[in-house]
């Protein structure tokens, strides 16, 4: 009977050893911390997640776990620009929850097209009022409300459509949309290819009428893909319209989908040094630097399609074991698995690192960020800005 016993004791040690190891190796890997909500009292950084060295497993149990304080803000350098679509709904719920954090905020509602030798703005039926109150009231009226104006069309190409840039009735009607709708400026894309000489001087008059009533004017601007490209957008004319308008917003992420590539960090310092020849001026904080929530999945079909946080998880869960690669020449993670026709998938998502590498690099040149958009993240994304 005391054979038994003890080898029933000496059995029950092991188990207890081998139980308590795993657990321990489980936690190191795992990093999460168990509450009844989604909050922690710790922000990514001192739960030590912001690193590397990334797997499934961390990512899937931490993810949605944010620090309990929405109201801080830790981007303080400069301003924070966010992008928000209608058809992704998180992006609205994402505003209001930590409204505090961002300085400005761009939901795309509108479309301006030139159709019979007519201006037509469109997208009213998008203006959400009550969700404008809401931000307002959670951001103790601090966060300023910019949606997009979208140029769209191939007319605006037209002769016909250029005349309506030295027309001050399509400005006039611009800065009204603005006012009637209480909106605090506008974010205007799709004319950085005019020709400059009817451009520049639209954005300055712009600029000036939206000024006079307290708003503002933001214009999307696009990176080059490779050295010496031309952008319609270059270090003189951010020289310029600097002076005039209240920043330009820098969309440097798509930079090559195909090859597994949303936003090299080398390739979005060299378009701040661009832009920027000199270093950081007075005017550097009017430069908003795109970062990017969303990725890419390449190799599946032999296609290269867009991916959101909700999407990287759903995949992340299908494998758990698997870790992430963290690209030293990108400072991209990526994660590489084969779906069920056994072809080799890697998908480019945003990280934690990711996105810190991003905001020192603002940090460094002393500019501003925008994010598109913000709905196409992940929870725990926000303890970073």
């Amino acid at each position: 009977m005391k054979k038994q016993l003890i080898v029933c004791l000496f059995l029950l040690s092991l188990l207890m050893i081998s139980t308590f190891v795993t657990n321990a190796d489980d936690n190191d890997d795992e990093i999460y911390e168990e509450e009844e909500d989604f909050t922690t009292n710790r922000d990514v950084k001192q739960r030590g997640l912001v690193r590397e060295n990334v797997s499934a497993k961390q990512i899937i149990n931490n993810y949605n776990k944010y620090f309990k304080n929405v109201d801080v803000k830790n981007f303080e350098q400069g301003n924070t620009l966010v992008y928000i679509t209608p058809w992704n709904g998180k992006g609205y719920d994402v505003a209001t929850k930590w409204a505090k954090k961002f300085t400005h905020i761009s939901p795309v509602w509108h479309q301006v097209k030139f159709e019979n030798n007519k201006v037509v703005i469109e997208g009213d039926h998008n203006i959400d009022k009550k969700w404008m109150e809401k931000v307002k009231e959670n951001s103790d009226q601090k966060s300023k409300i910019l949606p997009r104006f979208s140029f769209e069309g191939q007319q605006w190409g037209s002769k016909e459509s250029l005349q309506k840039f030295i027309d001050p009735k399509f400005i006039d009607s611009l800065v009204s949309s603005v006012k009637k709708n209480n909106y605090d400026g506008l974010v205007i894309e799709g004319i950085v290819h005019i020709n400059k000489q009817l451009r520049d001087p639209f954005l300055i008059s712009l600029s000036e009428k939206l000024h006079l009533i307290g708003k503002e004017i933001i214009l999307v601007i696009y990176p080059f893909r490779q050295k010496g490209q031309e952008t319609g957008f270059g270090p003189k004319d951010f020289e310029l319209l600097s002076n005039h308008i209240d920043g330009i917003s820098l969309m440097t992420y798509d930079f090559g989908p195909s090859g597994g590539m949303n936003a090299p960090k080398v390739w979005v310092e060299d378009n701040l040094k661009f832009l920027l020849p000199n270093g950081e001026n007075k005017n550097s904080k009017k430069i908003f630097m795109g970062i990017p929530f969303y990725g890419y999945k390449i190799g599946e079909n032999d296609q290269s399609d867009a991916i959101v946080g909700s999407e990287f998880i759903s995949i992340l869960k299908q494998h758990k074991s698997k870790k992430l690669k963290f690209d030293q020449n990108t400072h991209e993670h990526i994660f590489t698995f084969k779906n069920k026709k056994n072809q080799q998938v890697s998908i480019t998502y945003p990280s934690l690192l990711f996105i810190e590498d991003r905001i020192q690099l603002a940090n460094k040149y002393k500019v501003s960020i925008s994010i598109w958009e913000i709905g196409q993240g992940l929870d725990y994304f926000m303890d970073l800005l």
